[in-house]
Formats: C-alpha cells, structure tokens, sequence
C-alpha cells in the first residue's frame, strides 16, 4: 500500500500566497489612489509599475511597488519649457529669445495672460511654442526623415549645435 498526502504541496502554496501578495498589493494601491483623489490628488496620474511608467498596474510583481504621480498642469509645464527656452536660447541677439510665443488652438496667447488662459485649458487642446524669426530654422535644423535619412540637418548655431526646441521638449517629456 502507498502513502496518501493529503493538502497542499509547496509549489501550491507558492502560487496561492504569490497571488494573494499580488492581490493584496493592488487593492492596497487602489485604496490609496481612492484616499487620495478624496484629498485632491489628481485623479488620473501616471502610473508607474515596477519601475515602468504607464504599465497597467494590475500586472505588478509579487512584492513590486506601484506609484501614481499627478500629472503637471500644462500652464506649469509652458512656463518651465518657455523659461528653458529662454536659458538655452543662442544669445548674439535677445530678439530670438524674446520672440518665443505661445499659441492655443492656432491663436496666439498674449504674454500678460498667459497663466490665466493656460489653466482654461482642456484636454484636447493644442498648446505650441513657436519662434517665428526667420532664421529660427536655421538654429534648430531639420527633423529627420525617410527621404534624407535619419540624421536630418544639424542647426546651424554654435551656441545650440543640438537646437534648442528639440532640446527642451525631450526634457520637458523626461520631466
């Protein structure tokens, strides 16, 4: 006659007690998440997941972290890109650095209103900063593209050889 074990066998309890861990950790952050838009935490932040911004949470790890971060208001994120703008900006002349413009929907933003009019902001809308002095192409050279091949044209600037708005927008999208 043979020996009968009767329960669980470990690889069992493993993967209960990993999808209890797991289930646990995800009710965990979404309590929080609820607490906290109750406060005035944004109610759709970016969700970052083991490390991973933008991962669906509900597919962390086993003793992973999950972390929601508010998003910043487009007003805040204008004026940090327009004060950057401004700081990297070539200065042999202050006319390109004063002629950077916000534009909203295709209209332009007068410079005295531009706080009040960014929090009108909806999602959806076009906000972009342009510099229309003619030579502003030249400081920040060509975008690459499949018919001239992926290096594009560097700026002509010494002051800016990597251009200034492609600069900005990739800190302004690691910020």
């Amino acid at each position: 006659m043979g020996v009968e074990v009767v329960g669980f066998t470990m690889p069992e309890i493993e993967r209960s007690l990993g999808a209890f861990i797991k289930r646990v950790t995800i009710e965990a952050a979404e309590n929080a998440l609820r607490a906290e838009v109750g406060r005035g935490f944004d109610n759709e932040p970016v969700v970052v997941t083991d490390g991973v911004p933008r991962r669906d949470y509900r597919g962390v790890r086993i003793g992973g972290r999950i972390e929601f971060i508010a998003r910043t208001p487009v007003g805040d994120a204008v004026i940090w890109a327009l004060r950057e703008l401004a700081r990297i900006s070539p200065r042999l002349s202050t006319d390109y650095v004063r002629a950077h413009t916000v534009m909203l929907n295709g209209t332009e933003i007068p410079e005295g209103s531009l706080a009040a009019t960014l929090r009108k902001a909806k999602d959806g809308d076009r906000v972009q900063i342009v510099n229309p002095q003619p030579y502003a192409k030249k400081i920040e050279g060509r975008a690459a593209s499949r018919k001239r091949g992926i290096g594009g044209m560097r700026g002509q600037s010494s002051q800016a050889p990597g251009g200034v708005y492609r600069v900005v927008a990739r800190s302004l999208v690691q910020r």
